[in-house]
């Protein structure tokens, strides 16, 4: 057999006969089992069948390991899809919180608007009722408590403040003597709604007050008016107006006929 009639196995250093048909029983075969210099080669015999088998597992030692590098390579892609999903998760689970703690927030906020505001309207409503308001209108009659009323025949704006010109009536059976009137310029309530929130005294404090005159009248007969005069100072005309809160000081009552 000469060198034509070999063929190297694929990945080892081992020939076989080319042909499947011419199998000797024994050949011997040089192995080369390293191939540094200070070695030599061993010689030994083998069939042919257990070099192929031989020469098999040598050229296919290669694969397993790609094969392993593959494994590896798809261990790691799930975990990297593993990681991107729990990210996606938790970022999803922080929105859903943050939106639910804003929602109840504004839940909680539109409750508490509600509860200030009713309490605002209530204490102006009870303030309403505990005074004399009237409006700086010319030729209208506008009632006060206890069925007493006031008519403005001039209402004007000077530099001196707010100049007003009337009469004050008395329907009822009773003399008033020694009367005052007492005038006092506001701001509509809904102009310091905030500061009613804050506490209903504010109703009450002379800090939002704008200015505030007296005029004495005197005698109030039964059944008829009296003339008075008065100039409410640091009072402009504003787009927003003003009213006008009116009380009685150091009258004296009389039943008629008494």
């Amino acid at each position: 057999m000469c060198d034509a009639d070999l063929i190297a196995a694929p990945g080892s250093g081992i020939f076989l006969p080319a042909s499947g048909t011419v199998q000797p029983p024994v050949i011997r075969v040089i192995a080369v089992k390293d191939l540094g210099w200070n070695n030599a080669p061993e010689l030994r015999e083998q069939s042919p069948n257990s070099v192929w088998e031989e020469a098999t597992k040598m050229s296919t030692a290669p694969q397993t390991t790609i094969n392993g590098d593959e494994t590896l390579t798809k261990i790691k892609k799930r975990l990297k899809r593993l990681s991107i999903g729990l990210l996606s998760v938790s970022l999803l689970l922080i929105i859903f919180t943050g939106l639910v703690l804003f929602l109840f927030w504004r839940k909680a906020k539109s409750i508490d608007e509600a509860q200030t505001n009713l309490r605002v309207d209530q204490a102006i409503a009870s303030y309403s009722s505990d005074a004399d308001f009237v409006q700086p209108t010319v030729n209208t009659i506008q009632f006060l408590r206890h069925g007493y009323s006031i008519l403005f025949d001039k209402v004007e704006y000077t530099q001196n403040g707010l100049a007003l010109t009337g009469q004050v009536g008395n329907p009822t059976l009773l003399w008033v003597s020694s009367l005052a009137l007492n005038f006092t310029a506001r701001p509509y309530p809904y102009k310091f709604r905030d500061k009613i929130a804050a506490g209903p005294w504010a109703l009450y404090s002379d800090e939002v007050n704008i200015g505030s005159a007296q005029t004495t009248v005197g005698s109030l007969n039964p059944g008829s008016t009296s003339f008075f005069s008065v100039t409410i100072p640091n009072v402009k005309q504003t787009p927003d107006g003003v009213q006008i809160m009116v009380s009685f000081s150091g009258e004296r009552y009389q039943y008629l006929g008494k």
